[in-house]
């Protein structure tokens, strides 16, 4: 999935204004999810608002700083915003999940934002289902640095949805590409269950964004259904 992200960006280099709306471009990792794209790359240029389903909440992204808005007052602190992040909404838009890309600097890398007060006050929830993924998978490639990534929420805003994924480089060989999905509780961040892939691509195929449904036919059947890699 880097790479496919990385083309998507490359190709957005010196593109017109009208390929970045202020809603942002659709998901590349989960199709509720929204880029946080640049109207002109070569000069940083970046303004999008983004409305939630409660049309009190909005979130604001100028160039590389993104605000949480209540009744048109902001909110919480300011944070920065990366030039490769992904946004998914909760249910009553009070939280967001915010994926972060790193290139070849790192992997990605999910963390919450919430709209009142105390911005990203949820403990750090890649850690823990990074540690999670690497246990389950001792033989897996590259399972000790996959990339943590936001899918979705449930329908109440208390769980969110993320995605543990070995990174698409060829020091993982043929297992590039598997991951688990992990139900996480809001705003404990306590992992609730584990999906191994076999069944998260049943149970959570409506989330799943093109850059994720594009490593799959390419894995093995094997890998698919072998959940102790």
């Amino acid at each position: 999935m880097h790479m496919f992200r990385l083309l998507l960006n490359l190709l957005t280099v010196g593109a017109k204004a009208t390929n970045c709306p202020v809603g942002g471009q659709p998901g590349i990792d989960s199709t509720k999810g929204v880029q946080l794209c640049f109207q002109d790359p070569d000069t940083d240029k970046r303004h999008l608002r983004l409305v939630s389903p409660n049309p009190e909440i909005s979130y604001v992204v100028d160039g590389y700083h993104g605000q949480f808005y209540v009744r048109g007052r902001p909110v919480g602190e300011q944070f920065l915003v990366g030039g490769a992040e992904e946004f998914i909404r909760s249910p009553d838009g009070r939280a967001a999940i915010i994926t972060s890309w790193f290139g070849g600097a790192g992997p990605g890398y999910a963390e919450i934002d919430y709209a009142n007060e105390h911005s990203r006050q949820t403990p750090n929830i890649a850690k823990p289902i990074k540690k999670r993924f690497e246990s389950s998978h001792r033989r897996l490639e590259c399972a000790d640095n996959p990339n943590v990534v936001g899918l979705g929420w449930s329908a109440d805003s208390r769980t969110a949805f993320l995605m543990a994924q070995t990174p698409e480089i060829t020091d993982c060989g043929r297992t590039w590409g598997y991951f688990d999905v992990y139900a996480v509780s809001i705003p404990a961040g306590k992992t609730l269950a584990a999906y191994p892939m076999a069944e998260a691509l049943v149970r959570f195929r409506q989330l799943l964004g093109p850059g994720v449904r594009r490593d799959v036919p390419r894995l093995p059947n094997a890998v698919l259904v072998q959940n102790d890699w």
